[in-house]
C-alpha cells in the first residue's frame, strides 16, 4: 500500500439487539428512540447498525439520561 493515501476509518457499530444487551436494556427502549430520532441507523450490507461513538450514536444518546444522586442521611 502506497504511504500517500489516507487511513482507513474505523467504525465501531452494534445492531439493535446488540446494543440492548451491552447496555442492559430492553431492546424496546433502543427501538423507541430510533423512532425518535435520538439513535441513527446505518445500513452496512444488510444489517441496519447503531454508532457507538459520534453524532446520534450510543454514547452520547447514554450521556442524556439522568444521572442518579445520592443523600447523604
Amino acid at each position: 500500500m502506497p504511504r500517500n493515501t489516507t487511513p482507513p476509518k474505523i467504525v465501531l457499530a452494534l445492531t439493535a439487539s446488540g446494543a440492548s444487551r451491552a447496555m442492559s436494556l430492553p431492546t424496546r427502549i433502543i427501538n423507541e428512540a430510533i423512532d425518535d430520532g435520538a439513535l441513527v441507523l446505518r445500513r452496512v450490507g444488510c444489517r441496519r447498525l447503531i454508532p457507538v461513538f459520534g453524532e446520534g450514536g450510543l454514547q452520547e444518546w447514554f450521556q442524556t439520561f439522568p444521572r442518579v444522586q445520592r443523600r447523604i442521611s
